[in-house]
């Protein structure tokens, strides 16, 4: 088994809109990496998107492996979990409460200097195939 090939969609990567009604408005970031995680059948590839939202004072990472009919082992979700824990203690509790570690979804709250840190620190652990397993 291979490891999924990795997409970024932040808040500047909208292509696609959805329709609410007669207006058209942008796919959010979060929506966007759901799309596109799961088999592609043109690329013939599995497609992990993940996503970034941008506050003002913060910035959210993460993404959900459930279309890609695998789950994340308990040994890439603690390298996550403790690469965090550290930069947790400068956040405030209001984002510390919004991280979530589980075998099919992740969301990682973080600093906005931190997200090219965070890329790279998932790139490593998502871009393992021996940090999966087959559903």
């Amino acid at each position: 088994m291979a490891a999924p090939q990795i997409t970024y969609y932040g808040p500047r990567v909208q292509k696609l809109r959805v329709s609410s009604g007669t207006a058209w408005s942008p796919l959010s970031p979060e929506s966007k990496a759901k799309c596109s995680t799961g088999f592609n059948p043109v690329t013939r590839q599995l497609e992990l998107g993940v996503f970034i939202r941008t506050q003002v004072s913060h910035a959210v990472i993460g993404f959900d492996v459930f279309r890609t009919s695998l789950t994340l082992k308990r040994e890439a979700l603690s390298l996550l979990k403790n690469a965090w824990l550290p930069e947790a203690a400068s956040l405030p509790q209001r984002l510390r409460d919004k991280a979530h570690f589980s075998s099919s979804f992740v969301e990682i709250p973080m600093t906005r200097e931190r997200i090219e840190h965070w890329k790279a620190e998932l790139e490593s652990v998502l871009g393992d195939s021996g940090s999966y397993e087959q559903l």
